[in-house]
């Protein structure tokens, strides 16, 4: 029997930021093993960088172009999901839809007080134009200050532009970490947390759709087996355990960029403490309350 000739599939994905980035370690990680996971029936691939970094959005249209990036991970943005190819694969288990503030030493105690999400609201925050969190706190009302760019957030921070910064918990250590050696006075509120479902997919080109299919039989395997828990557990340990969830102010706000079922589909795949939010995503908006 003569073996299938498949062609070689080329995986381009985003570029760190920098050399300190590694915010995308574990996502390179997942893409590569499920490649090779799907090596027996697809066949062989190449998998590399894109030149250089990009903002979200210039990542989406390379994207939808196909040429100079092919796969890219990112929370569902609205205005992209019907140009490029999601695969319907929660590959960070939901761990980023804690969101924590991050702020500077002296305002430390800022959120200590805290008890409603109106007085959540009224608090400056930031977020960058591109990240589909900005459009979530936008449609709820947030004190926003919008900036431009990742790095520029801290700074802007550190400068007094805004009093907080949301992060996903499996971003803080990392952040705080790099972010740090510039700005000495860089910590995060111990108090409140907010909640809104924020899953990260990867996004394929919908000029490679087979390596759509591809990846996601890739990451079903992978949660069959056990393999992708076993790469999630070396990346993200316990980040969740560290932050005290269970004893902070935790605020449920919509993710307003989700299509609809899309955490129903998503369930299965999450971390198994996440339950409470369904009174939530699945209740109309006029039944929600603060």
């Amino acid at each position: 029997m003569v073996a299938a000739v498949h062609a070689e599939d080329l995986v381009i994905m985003q570029a760190p930021a920098d050399a300190q980035d590694r915010l995308q370690d574990y996502t390179y990680a997942v893409v590569l093993r499920a490649l090779r996971e799907t090596e027996g029936d697809y066949g062989r691939f190449r998998l590399r960088e894109t030149a250089h970094a990009m903002v979200r959005d210039r990542q989406f249209s390379a994207l939808h172009k196909g040429k100079d990036l092919t796969v890219l991970t990112s929370p569902p943005k609205r205005q992209w999901s019907k140009k490029v190819i999601r695969v319907p694969f929660p590959i960070q288990r939901g761990i980023s839809s804690y969101r924590i503030f991050m702020l500077m030493e002296e305002h430390k105690e800022l959120l200590k007080n805290v008890h409603t999400l109106a007085q959540l609201k009224a608090v400056s925050t930031g977020s960058s134009s591109d990240w589909s969190t900005t459009q979530i706190l936008a449609d709820h009302g947030f004190n926003l200050v919008v900036g431009y760019g990742y790095a520029t957030m801290f700074d802007m921070l550190a400068q007094g532009r805004f009093q907080t910064f949301n992060r996903g918990v499996n971003e803080i250590p990392i952040e705080l970490e790099i972010f740090s050696r510039k700005h000495k006075q860089l910590t995060y509120d111990r108090y409140v947390a907010v909640y809104t479902y924020l899953p990260n997919y990867f996004y394929v080109s919908p000029q490679h759709k087979r390596l759509a299919h591809r990846i996601e039989a890739g990451l079903i395997k992978m949660h069959k087996s056990g393999a992708l828990d076993e790469l999630f557990t070396a990346h993200y340990g316990n980040l969740v355990k560290g932050f005290d969830l269970k004893n902070r102010r935790i605020f449920y706000i919509e993710n307003t960029n989700l299509e609809p079922g899309m955490y129903a589909q998503d369930k299965q795949y999450l971390l198994g403490f996440q339950q409470k939010p369904e009174a939530i995503l699945e209740s109309s908006p006029a039944k929600r309350q603060e």
